[in-house]
Parts: structure tokens; sequence; C-alpha cells
């Protein structure tokens, strides 16, 4: 009888053990885990063309847009992805996207290719940082806006401000800028042996008629001005 009693007691101990170092240590490390997960603000596919996939998985109408997909289009090809109704962007052909929307810090990660893209409800889709769109040579902050960006290769940035506001910085995040424009405001970003320069640019690759195209999918307008 006494032995069981010990044994019992024993396992009593372990169990306070278990309880007390092992338990809290598991609830620590994935409440850890979960304060460093970013809340994804999913996107919704509303409009393709052609060949795109969002994560090697081809597109289709109505497909969510998570956290950290990757979005690719082929040669004459396009998506458009809408965000909370109001914010919409149209992934150009040919184009390589990271798609990083939460509302810590929503970005996209532009690796090739061209984005248009309209906002008329910035706040559902940020409430710290600033939307921003990134490429090797650029960061782009938008404050509610259209606008185009294209890269048009590893050391060159298109950027176009075609209505609204934008800050811009180089890609170590120099600032370059604050700029606002009523109709189509361009540059360059240049690199060269560690060297940005921001150069005037015409107007390319894009339209009045396409960035207008873009409002009319969420049932808004452009007003230009000049």
């Amino acid at each position: 009888m006494s032995k069981m009693s010990e044994g019992a007691v024993v396992k009593n101990y372990v169990l306070i053990f278990i309880l007390l170092f092992i338990i809290p240590f598991a609830v620590t490390a994935g409440g850890q885990a979960e304060a460093v997960m970013p809340v994804s603000i999913d996107g919704i596919i509303e409009y393709y063309d052609g060949d795109v996939t969002v994560d090697n998985v081809p597109a289709e109408f109505g497909m969510k847009v998570k956290y950290g997909v990757v979005v690719k289009t082929g040669a004459d090809s396009y998506c458009e992805v809408v965000f909370e109704g109001k914010n919409i962007f149209r992934i150009m052909e040919s184009t390589i996207a990271e798609i990083r929307i939460s509302a810590e810090a929503p970005e996209i990660q532009l690796e090739k290719g061209a984005v248009a893209a309209l906002f008329n409800k910035l706040d559902a889709l940020t409430s710290n940082e600033p939307f921003r769109v990134k490429t090797q040579t650029t960061v782009a902050s938008v404050r509610g806006t259209a606008f185009f960006i294209k890269t048009i290769d590893t050391s060159t940035t298109y950027v176009c401000l075609c209505n609204g506001e934008l800050e811009l910085a180089e890609g170590d995040g120099n600032n370059a800028g604050d700029y606002s424009s009523g109709h189509h405001t361009a540059v360059y970003f240049k690199e060269a042996d560690g060297i940005t320069e921001v150069l005037e640019a015409p107007m390319l690759y894009h339209s009045d008629e396409d960035m207008e195209s873009l409002a009319d999918h969420i049932d808004e307008k452009i007003y230009w001005y000049y």
C-alpha cells in the first residue's frame, strides 16, 4: 500500500511539472507565432484573361488572393484583383508579383512586369503603414491614387502617378520626393553602380482609357485635372 502511494505521488509531481512548464511554454510559443503572423486582407479575382496563375494554380473568377501568394501572368494575359470593394489592381501581361496585403504593412513586390492600380478606399487596406509597391529600384508609398508601375529591367523602373499623390523612394529607402498630379506625371528610376537617378519620363505603356476602365470596374470615376 505504501509503495503504491509513493508511485502515485511521483506521478502527480510529473503531472505538475508538465502543467507548470511545458504547457505554458507551448502557449507562449503559440502566442508568439500568432503575433508575428500578418492578418491577411484577401483580394478577389474579378477579371482575368489568358494564362494567369496564383501560386502556380490556374486563376478562376472569384478566387481569393491571400497574403503572400505570387500572381503570374503570361504574354497577352492580365488579371484584376479587387480588395475591399473599392481598391483594384490590374496585373499586366508577363508579370510576376507577390501580393502581401495586411493591415500591418500592405505591399506588392513587383519582381517583373507592370501593375496599374486605383485606390478609392485606402483606409480599408492599411491602419499603420502606407501601402507600398516595391521593385528593385523603387518604393512607391500610396496615399490614395491612380498609378502605373513597370519594371523595364533589373536597374530601371518606370512610375507614372496618373492621378493623386505618391511618395517615392529609391530601392534602398532614400526618399526621392513627394509627387502630386492631376493627369500623369511620370519618372524613371535608373540605378547604376549603386547610384539611383530619377529622370523625367513621358506617359508610356498605358492610357487614360486604361485607368478609366479600372475605375469603371469598381463603379468609380477618375477626376482628371490639368
